[in-house]
């Protein structure tokens, strides 16, 4: 039985290592959709980062969560709103956010602990990025 444990962990290892080297080393985080409104949410490690960022350009709406003095933030929830409707929420979000969606006038909330932080954005044809820094928890 033991070689058979040993056999079972050295195939699982030998797949998951497939897995992982299938995935492209430039791919960003995996995409989220609702209706017409496509969201990348990622960028926690430098490189996914710094890919996050030159996928930027592709989407209308940029979205950068930090706290004061500049480090990244994740916010516990993100909602995207259009006329008091829901459009996508995501749970850990960011701190890098590419969304694909129409130009227009948008609410954006951000969950951190009991707080809730929102902020008005209106998308242009040209797009827009949203540099938002919110309290660290300490404030």
């Amino acid at each position: 039985r033991t070689a058979h444990y040993l056999s079972t962990a050295a195939l699982a290892t030998a797949l998951s290592a497939f897995q992982v080297s299938a995935q492209p080393a430039d791919a960003l985080p995996m995409a989220i959709e609702s209706g017409s409104v496509t969201v990348i949410s990622g960028g926690v490690d430098l490189d996914q980062a710094e890919r996050m960022k030159q996928a930027a350009g592709r989407y209308p709406l940029r979205v950068v969560f930090s706290v004061p003095g500049g480090n990244y933030a994740v916010p516990e929830e993100f909602t995207l709103m259009q006329g008091g409707t829901t459009m996508v929420k995501i749970p850990s979000a960011g701190p890098w956010l590419l969304i694909d969606l129409p130009p227009g006038a948008y609410t954006l909330q951000a969950r951190d602990e009991d707080r809730l932080f929102e902020r008005a954005v209106t998308v242009s044809r040209k797009g827009d990025t949203v540099y938002w820094t919110v309290p660290d928890g300490s404030s």
